[in-house]
C-alpha cells in the first residue's frame, strides 16, 4: 500500500487507527464506525503513543488522534507522526472533546488535516465519520474554513 490516500470508502480493507486512551470512547467510535462502513478494520490504542506508533507500522488509511493521553500527549504524537517522511500524506484527524480557538489552530499548525469536536450521540458521529469517509485526500486542501467538522 502506499502513502497516496483517496476516499476512505474506496478501500475494501483499509485500516483506521484510532488513539485514544479512553474505554468508553474507543467503544463508542468502533460501534459508529462498524454501523457505517463493515470494510474498514479498527485499530485501537488504549495506551496512547507507544501502541499508536506500533499500528502506524501497517501504514493505516488514515488516523484519528485524542489529545489527552498518556505517557505522549496528542499534540506530541502528532509531531512525531508529521516528523517522518513515510507519513506525509496520512490523513490525521484529531478527535477530542477541546473546542477553544487556542487547540485548534495549534493542531491545525502542527500537521493535522482535520479537527472533529466528540460528538455525544451515536448518530450525529456517524454522520460525521461518514463526511470523512467520503473525503478525496488527494484533493483535499484543509484550511481555517473547513478544519473543522
Amino acid at each position: 500500500m502506499d502513502n497516496t490516500v483517496t476516499s476512505l470508502n474506496n478501500h475494501a480493507a483499509g485500516l483506521i487507527l484510532y488513539v485514544d486512551d479512553d474505554v468508553d470512547d474507543l467503544e463508542f467510535f468502533e460501534q459508529a464506525m462498524r454501523r457505517i462502513n463493515r470494510q474498514v478494520a479498527l485499530f485501537n490504542s488504549s495506551n496512547g503513543f507507544l501502541e499508536a506508533l506500533a499500528g502506524l507500522q501497517t501504514l493505516p488509511n488514515a488516523a484519528f488522534l485524542d489529545l489527552n493521553m498518556p505517557n505522549k500527549n496528542g499534540f506530541e504524537l502528532l509531531q512525531e507522526i508529521r516528523a517522518q517522511e513515510r507519513f506525509k500524506n496520512l490523513p490525521l484527524i484529531i478527535y477530542s472533546t477541546a473546542s477553544d480557538s487556542a487547540t485548534v489552530d495549534r493542531c491545525r499548525k502542527n500537521g493535522a488535516t482535520l479537527y472533529i469536536r466528540k460528538p455525544t450521540s451515536i448518530a450525529a458521529l456517524q454522520q460525521v465519520l461518514r463526511q470523512v469517509l467520503t473525503i478525496d485526500w488527494t484533493t483535499f486542501k484543509p484550511d481555517v474554513k473547513n478544519f473543522v467538522v
